[in-house]
């Protein structure tokens, strides 16, 4: 079917709801239909009235005040006075239990009560699966809130992300989140996790965190270019100039040009340090780099390796530093240059 046709069939199926106002503007189902973004149709008057997509759901609803579907649709525009979206969705199923679509954006909208019944999002998202169990975002969605139970089977965040892909394997999110998990297995194939980052990528190259993730892993080859850690990282900032982990691992590979200004590493430190000062990685590259000034305020050497320390007191290679600066305070306890380095020998791996 070409556009062609297709234009030709909105128009028709326009003008016939345009006719059903005519004949009969109390007729719920057609204001129910009217899912033109705006439409100007006569309603027992010479002159034609401009009516939102929002307006007809109410509409609907005013005439039909049992449509589910209205109530679900109207949700989805946001609410209407005085019914949130939240309402919207819960009178929906109040009406029709079986909304899989309805249950969804309830769990969305952090849950709620029907039927006198109080619904988590987790609630929500396994009532629409056991609803529509090929509902690829509800278990992206169900493996974000940890996984849960469905027909009886436990499912990990994992399994959730590996169901979504397999319901639609176009869907760049779920191999993000997949290869967050460490890859799996999708439609009978194996796929690590640097393969599901370029698969999220040539899903949707703006993903920033599929590219601050794929620098974590060497970089990679992304519609057919090659890519290496630093690129990664680059393309990570050009989409999301707040994203501190980039930042910093910019910086640990020498800092470099991001939207036409350069960045040394430690300029790549303290720009990780302004958008996330509790980053203990970052403060203890700061303090490798001989300190600097975060927030307007000065940090030594020592003073970085505290920072990090008092974030992250696992950090083995801040108390090694810090025994090389002579040892320091953290967590209001005072730590002698061998007292760092033997908290720093228990943390090595065995």
């Amino acid at each position: 079917m070409n556009s062609y046709t297709t234009a030709i069939q909105v128009l028709l199926a326009a003008l016939c709801i345009i006719l059903a106002f005519i004949w009969d503007p109390k007729d719920a189902l057609a204001w129910y239909n009217t899912i033109m973004p705006q439409m100007k149709v006569t309603v027992g008057t010479s002159k034609a009235l401009p009516y939102s997509m929002k307006e007809c759901y109410e509409k609907a609803f005013e005439l039909g005040p049992k449509d589910a579907l209205a109530w679900y649709y109207l949700g989805s525009q946001c609410g209407g006075h005085p019914y949130s979206s939240r309402d919207c969705y819960v009178k929906a199923l109040e009406l029709e239990p079986k909304l899989a679509n309805a249950w969804f954006n309830l769990g969305f909208e952090g849950g709620g009560t029907v039927g006198g019944l109080q619904h988590s999002s987790k609630d929500c998202y396994v009532q629409a699966l056991e609803l529509d169990p090929k509902f690829a975002i509800v278990w992206f969605s169900l493996g974000v809130v940890g996984g849960g139970t469905v027909g009886g089977l436990l499912y990990s965040k994992k399994d959730c992300y590996v169901q979504a892909l397999e319901s639609d394997p176009k869907f760049a999110p779920s191999w993000y989140n997949l290869g967050v998990q460490g890859g799996g297995r999708v439609v009978g194939l194996q796929y690590s996790a640097k393969e599901c980052f370029v698969k999220a990528l040539e899903l949707d190259p703006k993903l920033a965190n599929a590219w601050g993730n794929l620098g974590a892993m060497g970089g990679g080859t992304v519609g057919g270019l090659p890519y290496s850690s630093k690129d990664c990282y680059l393309k990570a900032l050009d989409l999301d100039p707040k994203f501190a982990h980039a930042w910093c691992n910019l910086g640990s590979l020498g800092g470099g040009s991001v939207g036409g200004h350069p960045y040394s590493k430690k300029d790549c430190y303290d720009k990780a340090l302004e958008l996330d000062p509790m980053f203990a990685k970052a403060w203890g590259y700061l303090g490798a780099m001989g300190g600097g000034t975060v927030g307007g305020l000065p940090y030594s050497e020592k003073d970085c390796y505290e920072k990090a320390l008092e974030l992250d007191p696992n950090f083995a290679n801040a108390w090694v530093n810090l025994g090389l600066q002579g040892g320091g305070t953290v967590g209001g306890h005072p730590y002698s240059s061998k007292d760092c380095h033997e908290k720093a020998l228990q943390l090595a791996p065995k």
